[in-house]
């Protein structure tokens, strides 16, 4: 498993920890790692990161970019 990758929203208090688990990526609240969490397979992942895209194709988030680019 590859470490978690975090993202901060601008007052530190939306966080979320993405992570590669080999054949899913995981998602979840940084501040409550007990909590709830989705996995989602890679191709959905690749699919919500292009869809969250601006329209010249550039990530919005860091956290998209960065899991997509395992």
């Amino acid at each position: 498993m590859s470490p978690p990758l975090a993202h901060s929203g601008g007052s530190g208090t939306e966080c979320v920890e993405v992570a590669d688990l080999q054949s899913t990526v995981g998602v979840r609240d940084s501040k409550q790692p007990r909590g709830p969490r989705i996995v989602v397979r890679h191709n959905a992942w690749a699919r919500f990161v292009a869809l969250s895209a601006d329209p010249v194709g550039q990530p919005r988030s860091r956290v998209a970019a960065a899991v997509n680019e395992r």
